[in-house]
């Protein structure tokens, strides 16, 4: 039997992680953390690149 036989069609919506807007928000709510703990660490230019690209990531997440 070939694989294509063997393949069943998906009836189910992808889990919820498995959706790019999920995706992107936990990016977001991972790169807070980060630029929080970055904050803390005195790495303020770093903080900074990781809040905009979270904020990028959020905007994203709100297009989809």
């Amino acid at each position: 039997m070939n694989r294509a036989a063997k393949r069943r069609p998906t009836t189910t919506p992808p889990a919820r992680a498995e959706t790019p807007t999920v995706q992107l928000e936990i990016a977001a709510m991972w790169l807070h953390e980060a630029t929080m703990r970055l904050t803390e660490l005195k790495h303020m230019d770093l903080s900074m690149d990781l809040t905009r690209v979270g904020h990028d990531c959020e905007a994203m997440a709100r297009r989809v």
